[in-house]
Parts: structure tokens; sequence; C-alpha cells
């Protein structure tokens, strides 16, 4: 499986107030993007699949 990269540019003003480092912003934003996805393959499926551990 090949692996894609994804670049999403962002302001400074929105570190500033969010009042993040570019490293909290970034993981937090990668963490919303992986539940995001994992919500829409949710209702592709029709149900939630269990959550690895």
């Amino acid at each position: 499986m090949s692996t894609n990269v994804l670049t999403i540019p962002y302001p400074d003003d929105l570190l500033l107030s969010l009042k993040k480092s570019p490293q909290e912003f970034e993981a937090e934003a990668r963490i919303l993007l992986a539940v995001k996805l994992y919500e829409m393959i949710a209702c592709l499926l029709g149900s939630l699949p269990d959550w690895p551990e």
C-alpha cells in the first residue's frame, strides 16, 4: 500500500489565537482528521467497527 501526504497551509495567526505551538497544533489536527475519517467509514459501513486497542 502506498502512502500519500496531505499538506495544509495555515497562518501563524492561527497558532497565536489557539495558543499552541506548531507541533501541538499539527498533532491535534492529525488526531481530528483520523477521527473524522473513522466516522465517515463507520457511516459507509452502517456501524462503528471496534476501535483498536
